[in-house]
């Protein structure tokens, strides 16, 4: 089964392609299309809308208590003063229609959702009581005022108050937007309207509206606060009920506590407007759960819009990895601000629905990730939203150059883990991690990755390979944390990925001229060697037709570069009847020159890396903020820490591969033996692992060759130790020889 088989591809269409401020509901558009039944909003029809609305915790709690004071009389008010696309503004819309547009529709409604009609009855609501309950909303967003007192004029008349509802129309027809509200007043109208009437007010973005609405808000405040106190003496006395919410973002309200003293010096009257509603609100008011959102109930609502029923313990079509995305968008401190919180999350994970539909997948998976997402979580960071883009395509080009999918999905998987918003929040986490402090980094690990493409249904050779090649992606680093390795979006380049690249591309210039590379590290033999020794090593392109004067207390070994053949070498033995004397042809199979140019590709690389590469610049490209100093000089500290290690674990490999070009390359060596004989020697050095080179990164090309000496000069006694054994050549620390032949 494919992920077709459930998800309805209209759906995801219609979600993936809508604007993210689409998916919430906007009040005022709802109410304009109560009050003029024009409207292409779908969330104007009761029927969808009350489709795709699940009801939380919260949803319920607050519409119990709204029903009791509509059923008992009384007076009830709350704040929602949550983050944005948290479901304020959903809320409002529900009540409207509970009050509004429902009751027309009731009979079919209860036909076609019986069991959500049923779940809203048992916390209280009643359809008599909708005849007697009149609504005003007012949002703040909505550009005119007179569509929303106009809605609260046709409430009224399906009321049955008449009276109140042709005050509100001769008043509003004498006034401009602005003076619509300070025109009506909220004392006359609250007597108007019938003693038993329920008055439900929703003040939707309150302080949007003290910020950009300023003058039209004075009135609209001393309105409601008016209006308010005059309708107390009927839900005192129990008669009807008089229902208050307001609604702003968080943001906003911050906003207002930050920049109220500087707003009081230009517009002291909005300010005491303010100050007073508030005031009053505080008196009658009734404290909602600050916990707003849990990442259950979101997935119930995300699953929801998709016409899908969430279950924890079975998740299907979404993989359980998406409840740690969720999450993370939700929570209160999100390392992604900017994104719209729930409405972000909708539609983001519609985006990944629909490329694993597309795809006829058989699950929706982190792996199903795309450049439409980045949009989607970033919608006003355009830098931040370039950057992450630009990123995923360089990482994406790299799996497709290496024609492996299961690498594009891990790749994919792990932007879904670790796209992040707050550049901070990262590094602290990278640089917690580092120093072996539990911290939370943004990050896939193995375990993570291999689940998602084990859904996919990905071989284990694949995935191995897969997760190989992630070290060297580019904009993807690795950290260990803990002794497991976690994989991210990197702030600034991989640079390991750089250094990968850079052996690549030398190993590729290296290739034409193989033979003349490895020759010219035999030609450097004799100047790496210990001198003054018990042996000396001597390069020659021939066999000299006259041999320089010889210690014979020293061995010495003949490397011949030109090609001789063997009866060459046995007559130049022959005629010189030295038994301190052995001749060398290297071997230069493409096997060896193939470990030779391995090694030259990482000596070179290496140095060119750590002086032109490992740069700041290279290493952060995010924009930082002020006071960053310090925690950006951690991180490079802590990058720096991590590729010097991987770059001494690359020497190392280096340097073994050299130890087993030479041996393998001077294996076999002739000899003038004390029988008179000319005898072939084989050479067998058994090879061992080179420790980890101490590199300097500031002192690269005098670290990395001093390096490569001491491992080649190690090789060189080696090597003359074991050729000494097998020619039964001794020597004294005085350097006297000693000819015995056993």
């Amino acid at each position: 089964m494919t992920v077709r088989n459930v998800l309805n591809k209209q759906i995801l269409d219609d979600l993936s392609g809508i604007a993210v401020e689409s998916l919430a509901p906007s009040l005022g558009s709802i109410v304009y299309g109560y009050l003029t039944g024009i409207s292409r909003h779908p969330y104007v029809n009761p029927d969808y809308f009350m489709k795709i609305t699940y009801l939380t915790n919260n949803f319920e709690q607050i519409l119990r208590d709204i029903f009791i004071a509509l059923n008992n009389g009384g007076t009830y008010a709350t704040m929602l003063n949550f983050d944005m696309g948290t479901g304020k503004t959903h809320l409002m819309t529900l009540i409207l229609h509970l009050f509004s547009t429902i009751p027309n529709k009731y009979d079919t409604l209860r036909i076609s959702m019986p069991a959500k009609l049923e779940r809203l009855r048992t916390l209280g609501y009643n359809i008599d009581i909708t005849k007697r309950t009149t609504v005003l909303a007012i949002d703040l967003r909505h550009p005119s005022l007179r569509d929303l007192i106009e809605a609260f004029e046709k409430s009224l008349e399906s009321t049955g108050d008449g009276v109140a509802a042709q005050y509100i129309a001769e008043r509003i027809k004498k006034s401009t937007e602005d003076e619509i509200f300070y025109n009506l007043s909220a004392r006359e109208l609250a007597e108007k309207i019938n003693g038993r009437t329920n008055i439900i007010i929703l003040l939707d973005e309150l302080f949007y509206g003290v910020f950009y609405r300023r003058e039209a808000m004075k009135g609209i405040l001393k309105f409601v606060t008016d209006f308010v106190s005059a309708r107390r003496k009927y839900s005192d006395n129990k008669l009807s009920a008089i229902i208050l919410l307001v609604a702003t973002a968080r943001s906003d309200f911050e906003r207002w506590t930050i920049e109220k003293s500087d707003l009081e010096k230009t517009d002291r009257g909005l300010v005491h407007q303010v100050e007073s509603f508030l005031e009053q609100l505080s008196r009658i008011l009734t404290h909602s759960n600050t916990q707003w959102l849990n990442t259950e109930e979101a997935l119930k609502i995300i699953y929801a819009r998709l016409d899908r029923d969430y279950d924890p313990k079975n998740p299907y079509p979404f993989t359980f990895h998406f409840k740690e995305f969720v999450e993370r968008i939700m929570k209160a401190d999100s390392d992604i601000p900017q994104a719209q919180h729930l409405r972000s999350l909708i539609k983001a994970m519609a985006i990944f629905a629909k490329t694993a539909y597309e795809e006829n997948s058989p699950w929706v998976t982190p792996a199903h990730f795309n450049e439409d997402i980045i949009s989607v979580l970033f919608p006003t960071a355009d830098q931040l939203a370039l950057q992450y883009r630009s990123a995923f395509d360089q990482a994406i080009m790299y799996a497709r150059g290496k024609n492996n999918k299961a690498l594009e999905y891990s790749i994919r998987a792990i932007f879904t883990s670790s796209i992040v918003g707050d550049a901070r929040k990262l590094l602290e986490a990278i640089i917690a991690a580092k120093s072996g402090t539990e911290a939370k980094v943004p990050s896939a690990d193995e375990k993570y990755i291999e689940s998602v493409l084990k859904t996919l249904e990905f071989e284990d050779e694949n995935i191995a390979n897969a997760i190989r090649l992630l070290d060297e992606t580019p904009n993807i680093l690795t950290i260990s944390a803990r002794g497991v390795p976690k994989y991210f979006i990197s702030p600034g380049e991989n640079l390991y990925a750089i250094y990968i690249k850079l052996i690549e591309q030398r190993k590729k210039e290296l290739f034409e001229p193989r033979i003349e590379v490895a020759k010219e590290i035999i030609q450097s033999l004799p100047s790496i060697a210990i001198p003054d020794s018990w042996f000396e090593i001597r390069v020659e392109e021939s066999l000299p037709s006259k041999i320089e004067r010889i210690d014979n207390n020293k061995l010495y070994l003949y490397i011949i570069t030109d090609t001789i053949n063997q009866d060459e070498i046995r007559k130049w033995l022959i005629d010189n009847k030295k038994y301190n004397l052995v001749v060398a042809l290297p071997e230069l199979s493409e096997e060896i020159l193939n470990l030779i140019i391995e090694y030259k590709s990482i000596y070179d690389s290496t140095q060119e890396f750590l002086e032109e590469y490992l740069s700041a610049h290279q290493m952060l490209k995010i924009e930082m903020k002020e006071n960053m100093a310090d925690l950006v000089d951690k991180y490079k500290k802590a990058l720096i820490d991590v590729m010097m290690h991987r770059i001494r674990d690359k020497l190392g490999e280096a340097y073994n591969l050299l130890n087993h070009a030479l041996t393998n390359m001077l294996s076999k060596v002739y000899w003038y033996s004390p029988k008179g004989i000319i005898e072939p020697i084989n050479i067998s050095i058994k090879a061992k692992d080179s420790e980890k080179p101490y590199i300097h990164y500031e002192k690269a090309k005098e670290s990395i060759k001093d390096a490569s000496d001491k491992r080649i000069r190690s090789f060189i006694e080696d090597y003359m130790s074991q050729l000494a054994k097998l020619l039964n050549f001794y020597y004294t620390y005085k350097n006297e020889l000693i000819d015995v032949i056993v």
